[in-house]
């Protein structure tokens, strides 16, 4: 004779008894040691004591570790990444730029044509995240920023990176440039393709104190410059939420910041 459990489900404390009675029916009545159920954020492990269930929480670490069963291992990382991990959004990094000079290519009037240009660029920070959506049509979104400082930390300001094809929180348009999902090996080559990319009139004002119309006339005139002049660059602040306009939303403005907004994704930041 088959064995019946029916409970009330009505309610959230309805459904809470529903959830621990059907672990404890299948911990009873199938070949099941354990089990683990996640509510409200914590885990709960239900296991067999003898002819007892019993409960104990546990930590997201422990879970995580009891279904890896190969060490992870990022191996030595590519010069400049400051930060890999993985989160909801998906596997992300972190990379620094030092200031110094780059080649770019920049399409100037009506002309497709590339206009070559080596100039001093900012201190940069460069990131990317693999997403099951992304803005670009693949599961990967790059981000870069500029810093006004030349060395790195995690609670810097950060500033519009000063290129067209950027959108005003960070996110790069690589039209239809293919780029490679986030990783260790990946990084530098994407960071490449981002340079070598063509440069074009899309997304070129207000990010330059000198010229807020046209960033690409400043990064013409610091052809000659031997350091780029970090007072041009205009300061980036991002209003998050669904409702951007409310001034109680979180603001992105430092690396932190976008880190968790961004790469991380967390709820504090996407609600």
């Amino acid at each position: 004779m088959e064995s019946s459990v029916n409970i009330d489900v009505g309610g959230e404390q309805g459904r809470a008894r529903a959830n621990q009675a059907l672990l404890r029916y299948l911990l009873a009545h199938a070949p099941y040691d354990l089990a683990v159920l996640r509510t409200e954020g914590q885990y709960v492990l239900y296991y067999r004591e003898g002819p007892e269930v019993r409960t104990k929480p546990i930590a997201a670490d422990a879970v995580r570790g009891a279904f890896v069963e190969e060490p992870v291992d990022s191996g030595w990382l590519t010069e400049g990444v400051k930060r890999w991990g993985s989160g909801p959004a998906g596997t992300f990094m972190v990379k620094f730029i030092p200031p110094g000079p780059q080649t770019i290519y920049l399409t100037l009037g009506g002309s497709k044509a590339l206009s070559q240009c080596k100039l001093p660029l900012p201190a940069l920070v460069f990131a990317g995240v693999n997403s099951a959506v992304s803005t670009e049509g693949s599961g990967t979104t790059y981000y870069i920023w500029a810093l006004q400082e030349g060395q790195f930390r995690p609670s810097a300001k950060l500033w519009h990176a000063p290129f067209p094809n950027v959108y005003p929180d960070g996110r790069i348009c690589f039209g239809d440039v293919r780029v490679p999902e986030v990783s260790w090996k990946t990084i530098d080559k994407s960071w490449q393709l981002f340079l070598e990319s063509r440069f074009t009139t899309s997304m070129i004002e207000g990010k330059s104190g000198r010229h807020s119309a046209d960033v690409r006339k400043q990064l013409l005139a610091c052809q000659s410059l031997s350091r780029y002049p970090t007072d041009d660059l205009q300061p980036l602040r991002v209003r998050m939420g669904y409702a951007y306009m409310n001034t109680n939303n979180p603001t992105v403005e430092t690396v932190n910041d976008a880190v968790k907004a961004f790469l991380l994704k967390e709820k504090e930041w996407t609600r």
